[in-house]
């Protein structure tokens, strides 16, 4: 593979084969792989702490459910 040194832009060389533009700045690789790996942890945060209130919606529904049926067993008995 022959590389050409782009004049206009220092950071690319050109692929003399296929034409492709070829950016040999490695920092920025590394920051745009490390700003997409904390992009992807902040996403599973946020599906984990919605899936934890979906959770929590849940069992309020639960035990609202159980108030009902214990309010209903203990008026059935005092009539």
């Amino acid at each position: 593979m022959m590389r050409e040194t782009v004049k206009e832009s220092p950071d690319f060389y050109r692929d003399t084969f296929n034409q492709a533009l070829i950016n040999r700045d490695n920092s920025s690789l590394l920051e745009y792989k490390a700003s997409k790996q904390k992009r992807l942890e902040q996403k599973n945060n946020i599906l984990k702490v919605q899936d934890d209130i979906n959770t929590l919606k849940n069992e309020i529904k639960d035990i609202k459910s159980m108030f009902e049926q214990i309010l209903n067993t203990l008026d059935s008995k005092e009539k």
